[in-house]
């Protein structure tokens, strides 16, 4: 409606709506160009457990605090007048709230990419630190198994030392020349009456031991025949 009424173009339309706005559609306007400040609160953190999160501040650590000494009062910035028509005057007042209208807007996008963004992340880190731990846990149920085999093959060694003092490495007509035949007799003798011992355990066990066959045989039934 300008541009046909007064041959202005739409750069200096733009510049005298520029020219008519205030300090508040400047600052509106210098906060929407800004990157986005928007985060989320609270982070999940590693050795903390997958369902503990902490809260963080988003704000600089040595951030000095802002101190204002003048007087802040109350405004309005949205009037229009209270004429009852609408001229020519009008298009630098509607420009300048249009202007903080869509810097307001477009504040609002880039906070909610910015949120958007922070969240997936956040959802991306948590998935690493669930599979690293899945992954440690393997591994320490792994080291864990094989110290338990470790401990249980010493221990087997252990009660096998007494059984088989020769090794299996083919070295037992060396050792057996080598002894002297004092210790080797003492060796014999005592190899028989363990295995003496072991035989007489053993017939013992044997012995004291009834079958099920033997309770069911007939030899175990005497019928006698008695008269009243």
């Amino acid at each position: 409606m300008l541009m046909l009424e007064s041959g202005m173009t739409q750069d200096e339309i733009n510049k005298c709506s520029l020219a008519a706005s205030n300090a508040w559609a400047d600052e509106c306007m210098a906060k929407a160009i800004q990157p986005s400040k928007a985060n989320v609160q609270t982070v999940a953190v590693r050795g903390a457990g997958p369902t503990e999160k902490l809260t963080v501040k988003t704000a600089p650590s040595d951030q000095a605090a802002f101190v204002n000494n003048r007087p802040e009062f109350e405004k309005v910035w949205n009037t229009y007048g209270s004429s009852a028509g609408s001229g020519s005057c009008s298009i630098p007042i509607y420009n300048k709230h249009r202007r903080i209208e869509l810097a307001r807007l477009e504040k609002m996008d880039k906070d909610h990419a910015a949120l958007q963004e922070a969240s997936e992340f956040q959802a991306k880190r948590e998935a690493a630190m669930m599979a690293d731990e899945a992954a440690t846990d393997k591994k320490r149920s792994k080291r864990q198994k094989k110290k338990e085999a470790q401990k249980k093959a010493e221990q087997l060694k252990k009660e096998a030392d007494g059984i088989n003092k020769f090794g299996s490495d083919g070295s037992f007509m060396d050792m057996m020349a080598k002894m002297d035949p004092k210790v080797l007799e003492a060796e014999v003798r005592k190899a028989k009456e363990e295995a003496a011992q072991a035989a007489k355990e053993a017939a013992l066990a044997k012995a004291s031991t009834i079958t099920p066959s033997q309770m069911s045989s007939e030899q175990n039934i005497t019928i006698r025949e008695t008269s009243f």
